[in-house]
């Protein structure tokens, strides 16, 4: 079974729709024509047969016929002009007894038996002419008619039946050539970025949709598309790397691992040496396991794992309980951290990540600068929202590395040979982003001023 084209398919019901949307608009426009035009017509016609009639059969009274066949004369003659037509003869005999006009051959117009509670309406063909024929039937079996010749108005309404269909066809043949080519021209589109996707998946990953200067839905379509394909190729880009970087750190504890272990198998067995391997092995496995926990917490704080225990907390004060831990490490590495705090400032978020984020800036500060200065830690309102502010004085990061650093496993060469996994920063941007915050990293010459700036809708009031 051959598969069915969709794109063929949805430009057949494109085109299908846009001829049934017009066919009907145009056949609406034309009801309202006939409606408006042509039955009001109709019934100013009947109105005025009818009307005739009423006036005729009141002034025959109880049986006047005299004076019946004398109104029928006169308005043959009044009211020829206005297109009216009189007739009274015997329905028997079809014998015309007044009026302007000869009964039919077969004598009825159209009527079947004797209707004498009311005029009768009929249209009746006399050699090409459209009458429209009101016929009353008195008591003494004669018959009252009064006709009118309709025959413009009946070739108004064949002429507006004609052109309907004249414009109907033209209307259909036009929107079905409109929805062809507007099928051909959006799927186009279409096609051409179907045949781009199969392009990137056929391994060109640099393609992108070409996008046009319409600014148009495809156009903004295309743009999301462009940027979806551009992240995609970052993220692969920093697996890959994150990969090596993985290899390359930790190539060395596991090689250092293995070392002591043949190292210990191939001597003799001594209680103080194992020991040392024993211990030696413990670190380096330390070492591994804080690599892997660090990347299970970044990968559960960007999964949003831990969004369900945000509440609202003192972000003063939590600063300050990350300052007084390390204040014993800052005054044996001959470093001081000044604090300074605006009081009540809170905000909704994980007091443990925020913690640990924050330790981690304390940790790299005092890991990199301590000996250059003092170290800065400042909680205030900024100018949107609430901000934490840790500054130092030492080499700082060149600015076309900050956002490079953000990345995990991600360590500088003049930090190559510092303890630390390369993940801190990592798990910092990972928590501000968990808050709806931005990290931003300037110069705070010299030195490095990290800020994470909350929001304004992360303050809390307090209570």
């Amino acid at each position: 079974m051959k598969e069915r084209s969709p794109q063929r398919s949805i430009r057949r019901r494109l085109a299908l729709a846009l001829a049934a949307y017009s066919m009907g608009c145009v056949g609406l426009s034309l009801l309202a024509v006939y409606v408006g035009v042509v039955v009001p017509d109709r019934q100013r016609v009947d109105s005025a047969l009818l009307e005739e009639i009423g006036d005729i059969r009141a002034l025959a009274g109880g049986a006047d016929h005299g004076r019946v066949e004398k109104a029928i004369e006169e308005r043959s003659g009044t009211k020829a002009e206005s297109g009216l037509f009189y007739a009274y003869w015997e329905n028997e005999t079809q014998i015309t007894l007044a009026g302007n006009m000869a009964p039919p051959g077969d004598g009825a117009f159209g009527f079947t038996g004797t209707p004498t509670d009311g005029a009768r309406l009929t249209t009746y063909v006399i050699q090409e002419r459209h009458l429209r024929v009101a016929r009353q039937v008195m008591p003494s079996d004669r018959s009252v008619v009064v006709a009118q010749d309709i025959t413009p108005q009946m070739t108004f309404e064949r002429r507006l039946v004609e052109t309907s269909m004249v414009v109907g066809l033209i209307a259909l043949m036009l929107a079905v050539g409109t929805g062809l080519w507007l099928s051909r021209g959006l799927l186009g589109r279409v096609e051409r970025m179907n045949r781009i996707i199969l392009s990137i998946l056929g391994g060109k990953r640099d393609a992108r949709v070409p996008v046009n200067q319409r600014s148009d839905e495809f156009d903004t379509l295309a743009l999301h598309f462009n940027k979806l394909l551009d992240e995609n190729a970052l993220l692969v880009a920093q697996m890959s790397e994150v990969t090596e970087n993985i290899a390359h750190d930790l190539r060395t504890p596991l090689t250092r691992i293995r070392g002591s272990i043949e190292s210990a198998l191939s001597n003799a067995r001594e209680a103080t040496a194992d020991t040392e391997v024993m211990h030696r092995v413990l670190a380096d496995t330390t070492d591994l396991l804080e690599t892997f926990g660090a990347l299970l917490s970044i990968a559960r704080v960007e999964s949003g794992a831990e969004s369900s225990d945000m509440k609202s907390l003192d972000l003063s004060q939590l600063t300050r309980d990350a300052v007084e831990l390390y204040e014993p490490a800052a005054d044996e590495a001959g470093c001081r951290i000044i604090f300074t705090a605006e009081k009540g400032l809170s905000v909704r978020g994980h007091r443990h990540l925020l913690f640990q984020a924050l330790s981690n800036l304390i940790d790299n500060a005092l890991k990199f600068a301590a000996s250059s200065g003092p170290l800065e830690v400042d909680v205030r309102h900024g100018p949107n929202g609430p901000e934490l502010k840790v500054s130092d004085r030492g080499p700082g990061i060149p600015e076309d590395q900050r956002k490079y650093v953000l990345q995990r496993f991600v360590r500088l060469e003049q930090s190559r040979n510092a303890p630390g996994t390369g993940l801190g920063l990592s798990l910092v941007a990972a928590v501000a982003q968990m808050h709806g915050a931005i990290l931003t990293l300037t110069d705070n010459a010299p030195g490095l001023c990290i800020t994470i700036a909350f929001p304004e809708g992360a303050l809390q009031p307090q209570r």
